[in-house]
């Protein structure tokens, strides 16, 4: 996970969600600095298997009348996405502080 510190402060907004799409680092250097920790890295397919499926979601279940309705639903369904990814972000900053921690207990350096 690629994580903005933006997403432990607040809620991100229209404007700071553009921002970070600006600011997303290149797929590749996450991919060679994965590979240089030994990490796993996603299927190279999988973020196209997720958008495929988002639009099938959209497709099938959202309604496809222009007007409040859609943009309603539209809005619902990306708030459901930035909560969960808040929410996932802010889970991975615990676990990591955590892990900090107990190597510095281990490694003699929490004195």
């Amino acid at each position: 996970m690629v994580r903005f510190p933006i997403e432990e402060r607040a809620r991100p907004t229209l404007a700071t969600l553009d921002l970070l799409r600006e600011l997303a680092p290149d797929v590749r250097g996450v991919e060679l600095t994965a590979e240089a920790f030994q990490l796993a890295v996603p299927d190279p397919g999988f973020r196209h298997r997720v958008d495929e499926e988002a639009a099938e979601y959209i497709l099938i279940d959202i309604d496809p009348t222009p007007g409040e309705a859609r943009t309603a639903a539209l809005r619902a369904l990306r708030d459901r996405a930035v909560a969960a990814a808040m929410k996932a972000a802010r889970a991975w900053r615990r676990a990591s502080t955590m892990a900090d921690d107990a190597r510095r207990l281990v490694c003699g350096r929490g004195q």
